[in-house]
């Protein structure tokens, strides 16, 4: 499909091709996993990138970046689980790549995603635990380091395989009914995280020489205007 479209012609794209339930289903989820992997691509920014980068927000707000650090990964964590749900909880439906297959009458076709859909859930497993023992609820043991067992190992290789499987269930719909790839890596973005730490090296850096020159006795009269709080 065209890159120029609007959000309302892929959706109506989707609902010519998928049928009404089905085109926003997958329109939803479709959305859903973007923004998923945009919050990843963010997050890797700041702390899967390198070294110097680190040391810039140790240097400027290390406890507010321990604050976003904590706060993003739990939401990615979070809406990689949700995805995998059942299709209804409590008797609720839920948007999960689960009710696709629902939509899919052709038997091998079906059969093909429920089994990338199995691939999923299984890499998927980490995010479940995350949420239903340290994020959504808290286990006491485990909080209280009584011994129990440990939290599902979660880091970068890990996280990205979740994705990738996430990024084939939806690419199998692209690729069968659109003739298209999906792929799940996105673009930069004007004010994006690297955008910040720019920003937050370059204050620092002139923090640094405002400093030398009030140090020095060569201060010029903004530079103590520079330290009231904002």
């Amino acid at each position: 499909m065209a890159e120029n479209q609007s959000a309302e012609e892929v959706l109506e794209r989707y609902k010519e091709i998928l049928g009404e339930e089905f085109g926003i289903l997958f329109y939803t989820l479709h959305n859903e996993y973007t923004w998923l992997v945009a919050k990843w691509q963010q997050f890797q920014m700041l702390y899967e990138t390198n070294p110097e980068r680190i040391e810039i927000m140790n240097k400027t707000a290390p406890f507010f970046f321990r604050v976003v650090q904590f706060t993003i990964w739990e939401s990615i964590v979070l809406q990689i689980a949700r995805l995998i749900d059942p299709p209804q909880s409590v008797g609720k439906n839920n948007l999960t790549i689960k009710r696709l297959p629902i939509y899919i009458d052709n038997e091998p076709k079906k059969k093909a995603l429920e089994l990338l859909i199995e691939i999923a859930e299984s890499s998927t497993s980490f995010a479940r635990d995350w949420r239903n023992r340290h994020i959504a609820h808290r286990d006491l043991n485990l909080a209280t380091n009584i011994p129990v067992t440990k939290l599902a190992e979660a880091n970068k290789q890990i996280t990205e395989s979740a994705l990738k499987s996430l990024s084939d269930v939806l690419g199998f719909i692209h690729r069968e009914y659109f003739n298209t790839q999906f792929l799940y890596e996105l673009g930069s973005y004007l004010g994006d995280a690297e955008s910040v730490l720019v920003l937050l090296r370059d204050g620092w850096e002139a923090d640094q020489q405002r400093r030398d020159r009030i140090n020095s006795g060569k201060a010029i009269e903004s530079d103590y205007e520079s330290y009231r709080a904002l």
